[in-house]
């Protein structure tokens, strides 16, 4: 895949060139908000991830941290194990008490490091070799707990689970409503706790292939930067709306067009979580297998005593009705 190509003016032409015989692939997977774009030819990829470290450790599985937390604590007890047996059995006179193994070297470099109590066994006050391994494993396993107990907490504590309680519409619309053509699709918001300064931005991406390259061109779909529209408060489920004006790249586009053309609408919710402060960012899109046309997305909202939200039609379209899809709407 060639370069992303951006625009700051829309070329009308651009669309209407031949469309690509084969579908690329979906961009994003919807499940996860996941990027399914694979990077090849990076032969410092590995020493990158190593550099840092920290990113690639709060990104790895549960299990991965797991082991190398484990690993992390039996390596410095084995290795201070022998230690301790190399101090005690080099010495004149014993450095330690009750400790004339290997086995119970180890027994107690996990006592040292643990700080489970030693027992039976202990230093003597005039072995400084083994009061200095003392002070160095000490530190150590205060080292190692803190810097697992940080990575743990931020893998905890990050919000890319909070996407899940994210939800977008399985489909979206392209209808004309007063005379104006507009692109819409549903986001809500599962949890009561909102979500601080939310605001959504829609993303067009192109895939050409020109002279056996490809292109993945890009374009901003306007949903309101200019008069604050894209901030969203998710008190209820919004529709979010893309008019398509002459200034957008969807303008010249009928419906046969964009079932011929292989495109992907990207859309990026961001902002931070409420219990956290974190930024947290949900992804969605949508190809021209999602868009449904001459329809429009089902009111979720009902009132008697109070405001009630059927999630239920969170997905469901109804159909536009030609007679009066020029009369206002509420």
């Amino acid at each position: 895949m060639g370069e992303t190509v951006r625009y700051s003016k829309y070329t009308p032409a651009l669309f209407m060139s031949e469309p690509t015989q084969q579908r690329t692939p979906k961009l994003l997977k919807r499940s996860s908000g996941r990027s399914q774009i694979t990077y090849t030819g990076l032969h410092t990829k590995n020493v990158g991830f190593l550099r840092d470290i920290y990113t690639t450790v709060i990104n790895a599985k549960w299990w991965v941290i797991l082991v190398v937390f484990t690993l992390a604590y039996l390596v410095s007890w084995f290795f201070f194990g022998g230690l301790w047996y190399a101090a005690n059995k080099n010495k004149n006179f014993t450095c330690l008490v009750e400790v004339d193994s290997y086995s119970a070297a180890f027994l107690f470099s996990v006592e040292v490091q643990a700080t489970i109590g030693f027992g039976n066994k202990y230093i003597k006050s005039n072995c400084i070799e083994g009061i200095l391994l003392l002070v160095l494993q000490s530190l150590l396993s205060i080292l190692i707990t803190s810097v697992f107990g940080g990575l743990v907490y931020a893998k905890v504590v990050r919000p890319r689970n909070r996407r899940k309680t994210l939800l977008f519409s399985e489909k979206a619309v392209l209808y004309e409503k007063n005379g104006e053509k507009v692109f819409e699709f549903r986001v809500g918001n599962l949890r009561h706790d909102g979500v601080v300064e939310c605001h959504v931005r829609l993303q067009l991406y192109l895939p050409r292939l020109v002279d056996d390259m490809y292109q993945l061109e890009q374009f901003d779909l306007d949903v309101g930067y200019s008069n604050g529209r894209d901030r969203l408060f998710l008190l209820t489920p919004v529709v979010i709306t893309h008019h398509i004006t002459p200034g957008s790249p969807l303008y010249n586009l009928s419906p046969r067009d964009m079932a011929e053309m292989d495109f992907e609408i990207v859309v990026v919710l961001e902002g931070a979580v409420e219990a956290t402060g974190l930024t947290a960012q949900a992804l969605w899109s949508y190809t021209k297998d999602d868009i449904v046309f001459d329809q429009k997305l089902k009111s979720m909202l009902s009132r008697s005593h109070k405001w009630t939200v059927d999630f239920s039609h969170f997905n469901e379209t109804v159909p536009i009705s030609f007679n009066n899809h020029d009369l206002p709407q509420v």
